[in-house]
């Protein structure tokens, strides 16, 4: 029998937590991307992680894409629907339980000082089945050097002319066929040569663009040129010729990988002081032999060095790789739900924005700590709300002054209207002791039994607030 999404969770954290410190980058694999065991697996390992002091978590998506994911998980506006389409590449936002493995990130950091608040990170090349052109990342660096920079040795236009059209870049025959890849043509050399010297020019120049900038502004900007690099190394990869197909693709897989292995040695060189950092991602690209693929043909055969291998070989931190287990592990038992789980499952509906009350939303004092959840960015009336304090003189039979008592209530409309209770009575739904004429329903302290209906009616409440 499979063993459980809690118990594989709680023995990855016991062995790391057996460890005299936990690792700087601790690798967690998964040997397929189709099955949503995994990011509930990686939830649970994180939520029990970021308390020990995980700061960062790295995800196998492309690195500058992933920048939008980071803003909005650290606080940023938006929904989290447009954030996993923008914020993570290769279709991987849409996996069954991704959203409600960001979700929670967000929640967790909500209740963090802005400083302490866990960063996300791609650390992938824009690459899936095919490679694109590397236009949009040099004319990002080009353009943040020449606002600053009288000169930068290559303008736009003759940038441009390099480039030339980018659909013969995507293509899928470039990925195949080594003849028909634009990686070896003149243009797509120079623009390596071009690549490097404003990269170069961008380091040289570092004190005085920073100081015209930011820091985080000139970090984008190099990302942006790493990222050209990366691409560029790629594409000259796929146009190898005098190789065997395997060679070819495994020089491909190889320059893929070192990429990765390139961007997480920089994610670390950032988020070292703050805390370790986990990496999710296909244990292809995390353990520390080679990756191999034998179809019973030498001249087919794939071998490369995965990121966690290079990473292990040349950084200055230990490095472990957790992977995935064989057996998918099976579904969960329900828990009573916290404060943290329903605010993460509300904000993981579809279209659903939120607030947290503090100091820095301007709200008043004895609001702090309650969150509010509407169906709408400009919606300003909420379908959800968690309470975890009274309202002197306003809303107080419910006596949430008690340690630990917490009240969720919904706006469901008065036809879901359980019948008269004691408002302070923990798990049980009950009229809200102060909205109920208006068609809100409140449960304290719901116990695991209750999950079915929360789910229920959060999405009805969802929807009355959407309208027809």
């Amino acid at each position: 029998m499979a063993t459980s999404i809690r118990a594989a969770a709680d023995a990855v954290v016991s062995d790391l937590r057996a460890r005299p410190a936990l690792p700087g980058i601790v690798g967690l694999g998964e040997p397929t991307h189709d099955e949503p065991a995994f990011p509930a697996l990686w939830s649970r390992v994180l939520a029990a992680l970021v308390p020990d002091g995980v700061r960062s978590v790295v995800l196998e998506s492309d690195a500058v894409a992933t920048l939008a994911l980071d803003a909005w998980v650290r606080g940023g506006p938006g929904r989290l629907d447009d954030v996993l389409v923008a914020g993570i590449s290769h279709g991987f936002g849409g996996r069954p339980g991704v959203r409600e493995l960001v979700a929670g990130l967000r929640v967790r950091n909500d209740e963090l000082p802005p400083a302490d608040r866990v960063a996300v990170h791609g650390m992938d090349l824009p690459t899936d089945v095919t490679a694109p052109s590397p236009r949009p990342y040099l004319e990002h660096l080009h353009s943040y050097l020449a606002a600053e920079l009288d000169a930068v040795g290559t303008d736009a236009a003759e940038l441009d002319r390099l480039l030339g059209p980018d659909e013969p870049w995507a293509t899928w025959d470039a990925q195949v066929d080594a003849s028909r890849s634009v990686g070896a043509t003149a243009g797509a050399v120079a623009l390596r040569a071009v690549a490097d010297d404003l990269v170069s020019l961008l380091h040289a120049e570092a004190p005085r663009l920073v100081g015209a900038t930011s820091r985080p502004a000139w970090e984008v900007a190099e990302l942006h040129g790493r990222t050209a690099l990366g691409l560029l190394r790629y594409h000259a990869a796929a146009a190898r010729t005098g190789a065997t197909e395997g060679a070819r693709v495994s020089r491909m897989l190889g320059v893929r990988d070192a990429e990765m292995a390139r961007n997480l040695l920089a994610i670390r060189a950032r988020e070292h002081r703050r805390g370790p950092t986990v990496v999710l991602a296909h244990d292809g690209h995390l353990r520390l032999a080679r990756s191999t693929w034998d179809p019973g043909d030498p001249d087919r055969a794939w071998s490369w060095a995965s990121a966690g291998a290079i990473v292990a070989a040349v950084g200055d931190e230990e490095y472990v790789h957790v992977a995935g287990p064989a057996e998918v592990p099976g579904p969960d038992e329900p828990e009573d739900p916290t404060v943290l789980d329903l605010a993460a499952f509300l904000l993981a509906l579809p279209g659903v924005t939120h607030l947290r009350a503090d100091e820095a939303a301007g709200a008043p004092a004895v609001a702090h700590g309650d969150w509010f959840f509407y169906a709408d960015p400009d919606d300003r009336l909420p379908f959800a709300t968690i309470v975890v304090g009274d309202y002197p003189g306003h809303d107080e039979t419910s006596r949430l002054d008690r340690p630990g008592v917490f009240r969720l209530n919904l706006a469901v409309g008065r036809d879901e209207m359980p019948g008269p209770a004691d408002p302070a009575e923990l798990d049980r739904f009950l009229p809200h002791p102060v909205y109920a004429a208006q068609g809100w329903v409140a449960v304290l302290n719901p116990g695991a039994a209750r999950w079915g209906e929360i789910d229920r009616l959060a999405r009805l409440a969802l929807a009355r607030r959407l309208g027809p």
